[in-house]
């Protein structure tokens, strides 16, 4: 492929970090006996989706889950969930490494659908955002992949050529999407299958 890349963008979830609801309960509140509302309500609900998408705030919405059920124990256990979950995602280090190394080559930027909050506090955890020249995180732009307008904002804010930006992202939609604008794309589905298609892109 005689494709030149100059701009790396990464996802965040199950690119960066592996996210599984069910390992964040067992860390957090392991002997809850509400896993299931947790899953349901909160993981699994158009709520996390309306918190990605910046349209209610996390207090709003962990108040609104409070509502649900008049109880002092799942008031608590969603209250250290709340202020919790990002740091129990697990970073998938050898993309970190290889992030770390693109990073001298490539502009590296993040492309993902995340909390407002949660990403502040992420971003400060881990040194490998710092060489990022930028980010647009989805709740920050009311925005969400793989809707068009999402990649073309982060065309726009850096002043990207898109035929020179390869997106990394575990959802074929969100590549497709990606695509149609003329960014290339990479499914990334494990660490290894990722590096032998970089090569594709000579990198």
């Amino acid at each position: 492929m005689n494709t030149k890349i100059k701009h790396i963008i990464f996802d965040l979830g199950q690119v960066m970090f592996a996210y599984d609801p069910n390992k964040i309960i067992d860390n957090l509140v392991p002997n809850t006996k509400y896993r299931e509302f947790y899953l349901n309500e909160l993981f699994g609900a158009q709520l996390w989706q309306d918190m990605d998408r910046g349209i209610i705030s996390q207090d709003d919405a962990y108040n609104l889950l409070k509502s649900k059920i008049n109880s002092s124990e799942v008031h608590v256990e969603l209250d250290r969930i709340k202020d919790n979950w990002v740091f129990n995602l697990t970073l998938i280090k050898e993309n970190e490494i290889l992030l770390k190394k693109l990073a001298k080559t490539y502009n590296i930027y993040f492309l993902t659908n995340f909390q407002d909050e949660p990403f502040d506090a992420i971003f400060e955890t881990y040194d490998f955002f710092k060489l990022g020249k930028g980010q647009i995180v989805s709740a920050k732009v009311k925005q969400m992949k793989p809707e068009p307008e999402i990649y073309q904002n982060l065309l726009n804010t850096y002043n990207l050529q898109a035929s020179e930006c390869l997106f990394i992202d575990d959802l074929e939609a969100n590549i497709s999407a990606c695509r149609e604008i003329g960014m290339h794309g990479i499914i990334f589905t494990n660490p290894d299958q990722l590096k032998s298609e970089l090569k594709n892109y000579n990198i």
